[in-house]
């Protein structure tokens, strides 16, 4: 939260802060440090303009992405322009920017990849990596409990049916109206169907949304030569000597360290390694043809 702010666009609802930092303990018991960039990328320390040579990659998803209780050195997209660098021909420069916004959800990581595609000049590469399958999540907190959210749901016609999805015999346009404007309708449905909202993260609102939003995005990076590369969580590996820190563990033990969403540093630099080799095995890291 310390370096979020709200967004005024409708989908986003809220972005990371330019020019914010924040230091803190993790739960490791080190201090991490976060800073945000003047165009709103983690640790971002490149220039705007790139060089001819430069090939420029920009890395969207949530928490995973944007490295949770790590310092800005040790995220995943740092880790993977290191491994990239470190593994390309001598002449081939990898830029590889953060822009993994915690609970971010599809839709959120498809709108904000086309805000900046059309912002930052020189993209080669977009990777997305979603982790949250469900709502959009809000800035809150125990300390925002007074906070009031009707400027989103003014805002986002979608926000209510996503989070509160009607019955199907319900047109959508009468369950909106009546979430809107009658206490005893938001009531009588929320109490009724409370149990299902909590143990379900996604609806037809949701997907429709992230739909909607990744074909805006595929749309524009076609028009630009821009390939986009889905890539899953854990990253499948092709590695055969795992980090340290799972060695002495059990397969169960390993499986579960593996998959967690906020992950060690050295679990994030094992796969960077990895996205990084197959990135590199599909050819999508290439050296700029320099006119």
């Amino acid at each position: 939260l310390a370096v979020q702010q709200t967004s005024a666009d409708p989908i986003l609802h809220y972005e990371l802060a330019p020019g914010e930092t924040l230091e803190a303990r993790s739960r490791w018991g080190d201090t991490y440090h976060a800073t945000i960039g003047p165009h709103g990328a983690r640790g971002n320390r490149h220039a705007l303009q790139p060089s001819l040579e430069v090939f420029r990659v920009l890395f969207f998803g949530a928490s995973t992405v944007y490295g949770v209780e790590v310092s800005d050195h040790q995220t995943l997209p740092t880790r993977l322009e290191y491994h990239l660098q470190k593994s390309l021909p001598e002449g081939v420069q990898v830029e590889v920017w953060n822009f993994g916004t915690p609970a971010y959800v599809p839709a959120q990581m498809a709108r904000l990849a086309s805000q900046k595609l059309q912002a930052i000049p020189g993209v080669d590469l977009i990777v997305m990596m979603p982790t949250n399958r469900g709502r959009r999540a809000f800035l809150g907190g125990p300390d925002r409990l007074e906070r009031s959210y009707q400027f989103f749901f003014e805002n986002d016609p979608v926000l209510w049916p996503e989070n509160f999805p009607g019955p199907a015999w319900v047109p959508k346009v009468a369950h909106v109206w009546g979430l809107n404007h009658l206490a005893s309708y938001r009531w009588a449905w929320i109490s009724a169907s409370h149990e299902r909202l909590r143990h379900s993260s996604t609806n037809e609102s949701t997907q429709a949304l992230s739909a909607r939003e990744v074909s805006a995005l595929e749309t524009l990076a076609a028009a630009r030569d821009i390939q986009i590369v889905h890539a899953g969580y854990p990253p499948l590996s092709d590695q055969t000597i795992l980090p340290a820190a799972l060695k002495e563990l059990s397969s169960e033990e390993q499986k579960e360290r593996l998959e967690d969403r906020h992950p060690s540093a050295e679990i994030l630099d094992f796969h960077a390694q990895s996205i990084a080799a197959d990135l590199i095995r599909k050819q999508l890291i290439v050296q700029r043809d320099i006119p």
